[in-house]
């Protein structure tokens, strides 16, 4: 996904034609029939849909590409095994692998279906709506923003890293439960967290904030803090975790995120960084306060042996 960015950057008329249409005609285009939801949610399901009804077939290509490509090998990594993020406990090397490569494959619909909605926008505009917002950042933008370190200066970032930190490495100061210990991590879990947490940071950025919440902000009336809350709660409830902690937890994120991207005027860029840092960190706590049985055979002094 980062060997074309400049083919990304680019406005859906020049992967049209050779020659850009003229510009009385360009501004009196109007938005692709479903522009606002229909194209966006079947790019998700069927990434480059929403690529190829705005003849951009490159990027079309490039989405359905890196989906089927990071699909197919996701499979064959995990040869049959069922496996989710939400067993950091038990995951293998080659697990982690086959749940990134899914998570590749998600993180690709959820960039198509981002981009279909972005390349509408202009015309939405023209059509009196989502005046709340700027062009938004190009997937290109998106992919590169979890490398601005810059955004560390700000409070608005360094304040949730600071606060996710306390809290993931503060379980590593206690003892383990009784007669248990805590797992080593191993060079491939600190590779696992980068990946996914940067996974994460683009793919569920462009979905909720790029894509849902100036939609539902659209249709509540532009008003800011109802959309951000809906999303906040779509996107709570997407993680499949039901208990108060971590719904809470997700709703408060996912508001904080819909903060920075309605305060940014729809630019992603910062939310995208602090979401991969949160996620970062939170994962290297959670490897790092694993837990396992200790092994303690006919009355032998408890002995663990690491491979």
């Amino acid at each position: 996904m980062l060997l074309a960015p400049n083919a990304w950057a680019q406005p859906a008329s020049d992967e049209q034609s050779a020659q850009p249409p003229p510009a009385d005609a360009e501004r009196a285009a109007p938005p692709p029939r479903g522009a606002e939801v229909a194209l966006p949610l079947g790019s998700l399901v069927l990434p480059g849909l929403g690529q190829v009804v705005q003849h951009a077939p490159r990027s079309a290509l490039m989405f359905s590409g890196v989906f089927l490509s990071t699909l197919v090998s996701s499979r064959v990594a995990l040869n049959g095994t069922q496996a989710s993020i939400n067993d950091l406990d038990t995951l293998g090397s080659r697990a982690e692998l086959g749940v990134w490569l899914r998570q590749i494959s998600q993180e690709a619909g959820a960039l198509s279906a981002y981009d279909s909605f972005r390349r509408s926008l202009p015309a939405l505009r023209r059509a009196g709506k989502y005046e709340f917002m700027s062009d938004g950042d190009p997937p290109s933008a998106l992919l590169t923003a979890a490398g601005e370190f810059h955004f560390l200066k700000e409070k608005t970032t360094y304040i949730p890293i600071a606060i996710v930190a306390a809290l993931s490495f503060s379980r590593r100061l206690a003892a383990p439960d009784e007669g248990k210990e805590f797992a080593p991590a191993r060079g491939s879990d600190t590779a696992f967290s980068a990946g996914v947490a940067f996974n994460a940071g683009v793919g569920e950025e462009a979905l909720y904030r790029g894509f849902l919440l100036p939609v539902i902000r659209q249709h509540v009336g532009d008003r800011e803090w109802v959309g951000n809350g809906l999303q906040a709660a779509v996107f709570a409830a997407a993680h499949g975790d039901f208990s108060p902690a971590a719904l809470s937890a997700h709703f408060a994120f996912g508001y904080y995120a819909g903060y920075l991207a309605n305060r940014n005027h729809g630019s992603l860029r910062q939310a995208v960084f602090t979401h991969f840092m949160w996620d970062a960190v939170a994962l290297s706590g959670a490897f790092l306060t694993r837990q396992r049985d200790r092994v303690d055979v006919r009355g032998v002094p408890v002995a663990v042996i690491v491979f």
